[in-house]
């Protein structure tokens, strides 16, 4: 069985963004998964102090920063299955998720069972076309080779900014919270995110020479 724990760095910001969140956690729990979440924002984490730049340091999984954020080890470790989810249009977006990458010091291992490797994805949301998903997608990869855990890649959702404005009933035509529904779902049943249905998430909804085009360049989303 899997024991999901979804790290939440998109903390309501967007509604759509956290209709499709709450879509895929609504599928893992359908396929069987027990799903604990943690919003990012709503937590006290303080600054990681590199405890393993320290030359005697031992990893027991303790962390030095006594905060809210340290009472989640627990589950980090009971859980078989992470999943962060970015919202990477907000500014403050990329410290805040280096310093919890950082956290994780405490957690290190050298070497983890290769029979029962923790899983590890990520859906990253940007409100424009922000190139930088994939340089966020590639460092999870890097953290989880550096933890030997199982990377399973991301789901990428840009222009979101651009589906917020479509009517609700041409939005529903687009079935993305069916889709991320059925990603979960899949996931539980595959300990793999379905390849069909990330592409569709990813796909591009809007022509190139369109209006809306212009006025996302003139408000710096493209």
């Amino acid at each position: 069985m899997l024991n999901a724990f979804l790290i939440d760095f998109a903390d309501g910001k967007s509604q759509f963004v956290t209709k499709l969140i709450e879509s895929f956690v609504d599928g893992l729990k359908k396929g069987g998964a027990n799903v604990e979440i943690l919003k990012v924002g709503k937590v006290q984490i303080s600054k990681c102090r590199s405890c393993t730049e320290d030359l005697f340091f031992v990893s027991n999984g303790d962390c030095k920063c006594l905060d809210e954020f340290s009472s989640f080890y627990g589950e980090f470790k009971k859980s078989n299955l992470w999943v962060f989810a970015l919202d990477i249009t907000n500014k403050l977006f990329l410290e805040d998720f280096n310093n919890v990458l950082n956290r994780m010091e405490p957690l290190f291992r050298l070497k983890s069972n290769p029979k029962k490797k923790k899983l590890l994805a990520s859906l990253i949301f940007s409100k424009g076309r922000a190139s930088i998903a994939n340089n966020i997608s590639k460092l999870i990869e890097d953290f989880a080779i550096l933890y030997d855990y199982q990377y399973l890649g991301s789901v990428v959702r840009n222009d979101y900014g651009v589906i917020e404005l479509l009517p609700q009933k041409t939005l529903n035509e687009f079935a993305f919270e069916t889709d991320f529904l059925n990603l979960g779902y899949d996931l539980t049943r595959l300990n793999a995110l379905s390849p069909t249905i990330t592409e569709r998430v990813a796909r591009n909804i809007r022509p190139e020479n369109s209006f809306i085009n212009e006025i996302s360049k003139l408000l710096g989303e493209i």
